[in-house]
């Protein structure tokens, strides 16, 4: 098959990237792949792609910018978060001058799929379904349907209406969770997929939970990631409850690195928490800690916690929607009520007293991280190839 993906961009650094790279890699030893890139090109890949994968970047959507009216009206719905009408959200976000051009060039590659990655390029897909029916046209979302749709300030809000309708006209809609793919039944009405993500390493080495270390690791975002929450644990277990044996270690970089070290000092938590920033050998990280906590406000999916079990880590996490479906709760970690950090703390506190404790779970996360490898989820993926209409992962 020749298979192409349209992404937003190649050159950042994020989940989609990522787990849009592994996914391409794996295919392209089965299939022909090209990735469509929304961008300029200036910037290359942020992750290494397999030699046998083709980027093509086409950057013309940037003529939409400053459009008028249409740009007015973009700049109004911003500005005030108000939820545009379908027909609105048509002309001001895809002018259909830009569809027929983009349409008109992948009939003629000839692409037998094309999978659209965020909720903006499944809906510029949906709205070419029409015209290219002898194409397998896929969406497939990375962040939960709540952040897309229902949260103002975020992703596709304003343009809710335009997605209720075009996204059904997809051969499928692929989410990354299943209480995700119940969310679109329940608010569109849409029979999504879903379809969990692919490991984005293996490791031979395990961590051996001896160690008193416990370790976040993310890319440093103080509302999503629940940098506030985390300092507070931290708190709450080094200060309150005296651990002072143990320590917390901070892996990662983002808009966030500053406001953490700011909490740090304000909770007098320098002795016991180290904020390391972005590191290359995130493997010895995680090998070298013995339990993994993920404080986050939401998660599409949440690879770190899959990552985490890979290397033999138990997860303690709040019941968002990815983790959720992850963590078998008091099997391979603990999934805890929503926002409540002395619940959180008494889970991390758990483990901490108890190494058997945490040896037993570490054995449990790596058996249940091989559920999702890459070349499991290939499998999904291939499945749905052959067909989109009834593929339905068990």
């Amino acid at each position: 098959m020749k298979i192409g993906f349209i992404t937003p961009s190649l050159s950042v650094c994020g989940g989609l990237q990522r787990v849009q790279t592994l996914l391409a890699n794996d295919l392209a030893g089965r299939h022909q792949v090209i990735i469509i890139a929304l961008e300029d090109g200036s910037m290359p890949p942020y992750y290494e792609l397999d030699r046998r994968v083709r980027v093509v970047y086409e950057d013309i959507f940037q003529r939409v910018k400053n459009q008028i009216p249409w740009g007015a009206v973009r700049a109004a719905a911003r500005k005030y978060q108000f939820v545009l009408p379908a027909w609105a959200a048509r002309h001001a976000y895809y002018p259909g001058k830009i569809i027929r051009e983009l349409q008109e060039k992948w009939e003629k590659e000839g692409y037998d799929c094309l999978i659209a990655s965020t909720a903006f390029c499944s809906v510029l897909l949906g709205l070419m379904a029409g015209k290219m029916r002898d194409v397998e046209k896929i969406g497939w979302h990375h962040n939960s349907f709540s952040i897309y749709f229902q949260t103002p300030g975020k992703s596709a809000y304003i343009q809710q209406k335009l997605a209720g309708k075009v996204l059904k006209r997809l051969d499928a809609l692929v989410t990354l969770t299943r209480q995700d793919k119940d969310e679109y039944k329940r608010w569109m009405d849409l029979e999504a997929k879903y379809i969990y993500n692919p490991l984005s390493f293996s490791s031979e080495k395990k961590a051996d939970t001896s160690e008193k270390k416990l370790l976040f690791v993310s890319r440093l975002e103080t509302q999503q990631k629940g940098l506030d929450f985390l300092i507070r644990i931290a708190d709450i277990l080094f200060h309150q409850r005296g651990h002072t044996d143990w320590k917390l270690e901070i892996v990662g970089a983002g808009s966030g690195m500053e406001e953490v070290r700011k909490m740090i000092a304000e909770y007098s938590l320098a002795n016991y928490v180290d904020l390391l920033g972005e590191k290359k050998n995130v493997i010895d990280y995680y090998t070298r800690a013995s339990v993994f906590l993920c404080t986050s406000r939401w998660e599409g999916f949440g690879m770190v916690v899959t990552e985490a079990m890979e290397c033999g880590l138990p997860v303690v996490s709040f019941k968002t929607d990815g983790p959720s479906e992850i963590i078998r709760d008091g099997e391979n970690g603990y999934l805890v009520d929503n926002f409540n950090l002395e619940q959180f703390a008494d889970a991390v506190e758990r483990l901490m007293k108890d190494e058997k404790l945490r040896k037993e779970m570490s054995e449990n996360a790596s058996v249940r991280a091989r559920d999702f490898s890459v070349e499991r989820v290939g499998e999904e993926w291939e499945k749905l190839f052959r067909d989109p209409g009834k593929y339905q992962n068990i």
